[in-house]
């Protein structure tokens, strides 16, 4: 506790207010700063914080469906809020697989991992002990991301724990 009082005391005399007030929103876009990084690793505040903006982006996607599925007769409008659903759809896909990979990598686990959300797309439906086990594989991949990642430096990175999130290096005591 009272390192964590230390760090917010520097990080307050190193940066201004305003950047104190926009750290939680500068954590839900990082993973969108950082789309195409699939190396290093990711503290899980970086993930847990990118969750919201992926709800927001799916509701979004949703209500624009919804209003297509309304429209009776198909014109320019709806063909363009269907095709900005789609697109919007691909543009949060990639983030999150990033991030979720990195998440891997800060618990030292190979990014190969994220193959258990993709799994029970391939399981036959007939089944409900099929279902099942793709319950299993997704909460077992909920448990990865929710476990605090290796101490140190790993073969991904080093530790993310190390550096505030303006990338400056957190002094030794």
């Amino acid at each position: 506790m009272r390192r964590l009082l230390q760090d917010e005391l520097l990080i307050v005399q190193r940066y201004n207010v305003v950047w104190l007030l926009l750290l939680p929103l500068k954590w839900m876009l990082l993973p969108l700063l950082r789309y195409n990084d699939f190396w290093g690793r990711s503290r899980r505040l970086e993930f847990w914080m990118f969750i919201p903006v992926n709800v927001v982006s799916i509701i979004v996607q949703m209500r624009i469906v919804d209003a297509v599925e309304k429209i009776k007769t198909p014109s320019m409008t709806a063909v363009g809020m269907a095709i900005f659903a789609a697109l919007l759809s691909i543009a949060m896909i990639i983030p999150f697989l990033a991030v979720t990979v990195r998440r891997l990598h800060d618990q030292n686990r190979s990014g190969w991992w994220i193959l258990l959300m993709v799994i029970p797309v391939f399981l036959p439906d007939h089944s409900e002990g099929w279902y099942f086990v793709g319950v299993l594989l997704n909460l077992m991949l909920l448990l990865f991301m929710c476990r605090r990642g290796t101490k140190g430096p790993n073969r991904f990175d080093s530790d993310p724990l190390e550096y505030d999130i303006f990338g400056v290096r957190y002094a030794k005591r």
